[in-house]
C-alpha cells in the first residue's frame, strides 16, 4: 500500500500535468496519451532503420523489431502491447540496448520492485551500465550489485567515506569521555575534537553528493518505481526516454511523475490482463493511463503488438488469442512443442481439458472473508496425484484459484498428504509468472448460477495463460455456463472435444 508520502508525490505529479503549458514536452506527451491531441508520423528514413537493425539481436521477431524501430526513432508517445509469453521483457531490454547505443539516458520504471529487479537482471546480461534505486531491503539479490548502496561502498571514494565515519565515531567518543578534572584546557580539548567532527561530517557529506552525482551521471540506464524516482537524487534530473513496464498494472498518478522528467515515453503492458487492485469504491482509476493510451494511440499506429508467444502449447493459447487478442497470436514454439506429446498412457491427452463437476457433490462454502469449495479441493489433490505417478514433477505443478480461502483449503490438503513442493496460489498472485502445468479451479458451485468476481473476464486470461505444456480448468459448467463468457469457454471445450467429468479421475 503506498504511503502518505507516495500519496504527496503522486498529488504533485498530477498537479504538474494539469498546469503544463504548451510548447513543452510534458504537454504534448499529456495531450497524446490522454488522446486529446493527434500524434505525427514516426519518421523512419531507411538510413535509420539500417542503423538500428544492424545492431538489433538477430533472435527478435518481425514483431518485437517493428516495436524496437519505431520506439527507438520515436519523438514523442509509444505503446507496447505484450501478451503473455509475448517476450517484452526482451523487447524492451532490446529497446534500452539500442537507446544506450544512440547515447540516450533512460530511466526505467515499473510498478513493483520485483518488476524492476527483472529488468535490472535482464539489462546488465547485455553488459550495459544500469543503476537501481530503492531501499536495498526491498531489492532482490539478483539485482543487488545494480544498487546505489552497493556501488557507493564498492567504490574507491565509498571506501574513503567509511574511513571518515570510522573516524568521526572514535573522535565523537573520545569527546564525550568522561574526566574526573575537567579544567579549561579539557574544555578546550572537547571544544577542538567537536569542531573536527562537525568539519568531518561537513567534508563526508560534501564527498557523498559529489559521488552520488557521479554515479548517477555515469550510468546510462537508471532503474526504480515510479514513486521512488520523485525523491532525492532525481529530484532534478531530466531523461531522453521513460520506458514503463507492467504499464496496465499501475495507478496513474504514479506513472506521471517518471514521465514529468522525461522528453519522450514508452508504454509497455497489457490491458487484457488485471489491472491494479483499487479499494476504493468509486473506482476513479479503474482505467489505467495504457489502456487510455492503447485506446487513444491504436488507430494512429502507435500501439504495436507482439504477436508471437513463447510459452504456450497451441491448445492451451487458442481460447485466450481467439476471445482476448482477435486471433492474432501466432506460436514461437518450434513445431514438435506447438502441439500435446503426451505418451498414450498419459491420463490427458489434450493440452487443455476442462474437467467438469456438476452433478458431484461440488459445492461452495461461503465464509467470512472468501469463498472454498471442499470437493473441488479434493479432487485438485486426486489430480495432482495422478500426474506424479505418471512422473510429472511436483515443483511443475501449480494450482491456482480466485480464493484465498480455497487456497488455504487446497494448502492443507497437500500438506497433509505430502504434497509440499506443489504451489498453490491466487490467480491475482500469480500474474506474471508460470508453471508447465496449471491447475484452475473455478471454485463456485450454486444453483442461482452466480460467478462472484470470475465475471471479470481478464482474471480468466491470467490463470489460463499461466500454463506452459498443460492446462486443466476444474469448475461446475451448470453455474459458471450462467455467465456468458466463462459459458464461451465451456463450449470451446465441448467443441474441441475435451470436456471430461470429475466421474472420471
Amino acid at each position: 500500500m503506498p504511503d502518505e508520502t507516495s500519496y504527496k508525490e503522486m498529488f504533485n505529479a498530477l498537479d504538474a500535468v494539469r498546469l503544463a503549458t504548451k510548447g513543452t514536452r510534458l504537454y504534448v506527451n499529456r495531450e497524446l496519451l490522454l488522446g486529446y491531441g493527434k500524434p505525427d508520423l514516426i519518421s523512419t528514413r531507411d538510413s535509420d532503420r539500417s542503423r538500428i537493425l544492424g545492431r538489433i539481436s538477430t533472435s527478435l521477431n518481425e514483431s518485437q523489431k517493428n516495436a524496437v524501430i519505431h520506439s527507438v526513432l520515436s519523438e514523442d508517445v509509444m505503446i507496447i502491447h505484450g501478451p503473455p509469453g509475448t517476450g517484452k521483457t526482451t523487447t524492451l531490454t532490446e529497446i534500452v540496448s539500442q537507446l544506450v547505443a544512440e547515447e540516450k539516458k533512460i530511466l526505467v520504471s515499473a510498478p513493483t520492485n520485483s518488476a524492476c529487479d527483472l529488468l535490472v537482471e535482464s539489462i546488465s546480461a547485455r553488459g550495459i551500465l544500469v543503476l537501481r534505486l530503492g531501499h536495498p531491503a526491498r531489492i532482490n539479490e539478483i539485482a543487488i550489485h545494480s544498487t546505489l548502496d552497493y556501488k557507493l561502498f564498492h567504490h574507491p571514494d565509498g571506501k574513503l567515506l567509511n574511513e571518515y565515519r570510522k573516524d568521526v565515531i572514535e573522535i565523537s567518543k573520545q569527546a564525550k569521555k568522561f574526566k574526573r578534572n575537567f579544567g579549561e584546557k579539557e574544555r578546550e580539548e572537547r571544544k577542538k575534537l567537536f569542531t573536527e567532527v562537525k568539519e568531518l561530517k561537513k567534508t563526508i557529506r560534501s564527498m557523498e553528493i559529489g559521488l552520488i552525482d557521479s554515479l548517477v551521471s555515469s550510468h546510462p540506464v537508471i532503474v526504480s518505481t515510479p514513486v521512488a524516482s520523485a525523491r532525492g537524487i532525481l529530484e532534478n534530473r531530466t531523461f531522453d526516454f521513460c520506458v514503463l513496464d507492467e504499464s496496465s498494472q499501475a495507478l496513474e498518478p504514479a506513472f506521471w511523475i517518471p514521465i514529468l522528467k522525461s522528453d519522450r515515453v514508452i508504454l509497455a503492458g497489457d490491458h487484457k490482463q488485471l489491472p491494479p487492485t483499487l479499494f476504493s469504491e468509486k473506482n476513479y482509476l479503474e482505467t489505467t493511463l495504457f489502456e487510455k493510451a492503447v485506446e487513444n494511440l491504436e488507430s494512429y499506429g502507435r500501439v504495436f503488438l507482439l504477436d508471437t508467444q513463447y510459452r504456450m502449447k497451441d491448445e492451451i493459447s487458442a481460447f485466450p488469442s481467439k476471445e482476448f487478442y482477435s486471433g492474432l497470436l501466432k506460436s514461437g514454439r518450434s513445431e514438435k512443442e506447438r502441439k500435446s506429446n503426451f505418451p498414450k498412457t498419459f491420463p490427458f491427452l489434450n493440452a487443455f481439458q476442462w474437467i467438469d463437476t456438476s452433478g458431484t457433490d461440488s459445492e461452495e462454502v461461503i465464509l467470512d472473508d472468501s469463498i472454498s469449495n471442499p470437493f473441488e479441493a479434493d479432487l485438485q489433490v486426486r489430480l495432482c496425484f495422478l500426474l506424479k505417478e505418471n512422473d510429472w514433477p511436483e515443483d511443475e505443478i501449480t494450482i491456482l484459484s480466485p480464493y484465498r480461502a480455497q487456497v488455504r483449503l487446497i494448502s492443507e490438503k497437500l500438506r497433509d498428504v505430502g504434497l509440499t513442493k506443489i504451489n498453490v496460489s491466487t490467480i491475482d498472485s500469480f500474474q506474471g509468472r508460470e508453471n508447465r502445468c496449471i491447475l484452475l479451479g473455478f471454485v463456485r458451485s450454486n444453483l442461482e448460477g452466480r460467478s462472484g468476481f470470475l465475471k471479470e473476464s481478464r482474471r480468466i486470461n491470467v490463470g489460463m495463460t499461466r500454463a506452459r505444456d498443460l492446462l486443466l480448468c476444474i469448475g461446475d459448467s451448470s453455474t459458471l455456463s450462467q455467465d456468458p463468457f466463462l459459458s464461451k469457454l465451456i463450449r470451446f471445450a465441448e467443441e474441441k472435444e475435451v470436456f471430461r467429468t470429475a466421474w472420471e479421475f
